[in-house]
């Protein structure tokens, strides 16, 4: 097959294959509802609602209510065939469906939690997030605080010089490093990710700092500082 050719059937063939995927997974779910096996479809739902949501492509920026359902359906499915199950919790006064983020962004924090936290051994965990916009700027925090293993300060102060770092290559904690990152290549120097200074006794804490955007708003007409 020519080449031009074979680039063209091979784009046809990945446009099809996902939907394929999907669609099983859609007719399984509907096969464990006929059968009674509620739990199971829930759990087939979820997975294809989270396999919709990473093939979801072109698209830089989602609402916060949208990245934090992605979380909710990562988080029950991590949570599978564990004894306990994940309390989160949302506190916030903004219309989270008006705010947008980067993609991506929350769920790998929450996955740090899970694994370096180690909350699937903690006998109630939980996972806390504050959303706010601080008065008199343009910036908003999200605050995601877990109740798993925590870390000494040193580590703390030594995980923001990481992150700090552009040149830092590390085996642990890459997926804060990878938000933080592509936060601040998206947005700008000025926002990211940083450590919170937390007593190691009362879990970990991350601070995500984000510049407003509405949801409203025509992205092609936002001005980005990206210095």
């Amino acid at each position: 097959m020519p080449g031009s050719r074979h680039a063209a059937w091979l784009v046809r063939f990945q446009q099809i294959n996902p939907h394929f995927l999907y669609n099983t997974l859609e007719s399984l779910r509907m096969q464990a509802l006929i059968l009674g096996h509620r739990p199971l479809s829930e759990k087939l739902y979820n997975l294809g609602r989270l396999y919709r949501w990473i093939l979801k492509s072109g698209v830089d920026t989602v609402t916060i209510q949208e990245e934090i359902q992605y979380t909710e359906h990562y988080l029950d499915l991590f949570m599978t065939g564990k004894s306990n199950s994940i309390e989160l919790t949302i506190d916030t006064e903004i219309d989270i469906s008006q705010f947008t983020m980067l993609k991506f962004s929350l769920q790998p924090i929450v996955e740090n939690a899970l694994v370096h936290g180690n909350l699937d051994t903690v006998t109630q965990p939980r996972i806390h997030i504050r959303i706010e916009v601080w008065e008199g700027s343009n910036e908003l925090s999200i605050d995601i605080h877990n109740n798993g293993k925590g870390l000494p300060q040193e580590d703390q102060d030594k995980l923001n010089e990481i992150l700090s770092n552009h040149d830092s290559l590390q085996q642990h904690h890459i997926g804060l490093k990878n938000v933080h990152d592509r936060i601040r290549a998206f947005y700008g120097s000025p926002y990211g990710v940083v450590v919170l200074r937390t007593n190691p006794q009362e879990g970990f804490g991350i601070e995500m700092k984000l510049p407003i955007y509405h949801e409203s708003r025509d992205q092609h007409d936002q001005t980005i500082d990206r210095g």
